[in-house]
């Protein structure tokens, strides 16, 4: 029964297939990244790992590992994660409970995240599963502080996602970064991220 764990990339029945462990996932790596690498020799390549360890499935327990011993180490640049908190959303937010929800999920990254400063880590997705917006936003901009100080690239999951009246009860509902697909306007976890954006500016030019 794969899929029940949220990061559990064996709900798609044919990646179980193709990937039953993490060696066959570094084998096919070992087998396109020389290609890869001589037809776009400024490519940066980054491998799919796990953001948590799951104990209790042979297969998302031991990926990260047996990528790691059957990878050829030159064969990519970077690790690449991915990270989403789904916080118990009867808990009241204030700065040490935000700190908490964030730490709890973040400490579980780090025991999956392999030691390794020669590569670079890549964060290519992450997000807030809350109930609403407002928590939404909290909860993403300390999220955002996190995954900014750990790697290299970080980008929030979505830019855009069509109304949250699309998918009433979808946990992804308050995701979207813009509130049209032309990029017209921004929603407030866009202009949570624009603020951002303007504020790093700011300090650089400092």
């Amino acid at each position: 029964g794969a899929g029940d764990n949220a990061d559990d990339s064996g709900k798609h029945q044919d990646n179980v297939a193709a990937f039953p462990t993490g060696r066959e996932y570094a084998e096919f790596v070992n087998g396109w990244a020389p290609a890869i690498r001589e037809q776009f020799p400024d490519a940066k390549i980054g491998i799919t790992m796990l953001g948590r360890v799951n104990n209790n499935r042979d297969r998302l327990k031991f990926w990260n590992s047996l990528i790691v011993e059957n990878i050829d180490h030159d064969n990519f640049d970077a690790y690449v994660y991915h990270i989403y908190v789904r916080p118990d959303n009867t808990i009241e937010l204030n700065e040490t409970t935000i700190a908490q929800i964030i730490k709890k999920r973040t400490d579980i990254l780090e025991q999956a995240m392999i030691d390794d400063e020669s590569k670079e880590v890549w964060i290519t997705e992450y997000g807030v599963h809350a109930d609403t917006l407002e928590k939404t936003v909290r909860l993403t901009s300390t999220l955002a502080d996190y995954t900014e100080s750990v790697a290299n690239i970080s980008l929030p999951q979505v830019l855009y996602r069509k109304s949250p009246d699309y998918y009433p009860t979808a946990p992804k509902k308050y995701f979207s970064l813009l509130t049209s697909p032309d990029g017209a306007g921004l929603t407030k976890l866009g202009e949570m991220f624009r603020e951002r954006v303007k504020k790093r500016s700011e300090n650089n030019q400092e």
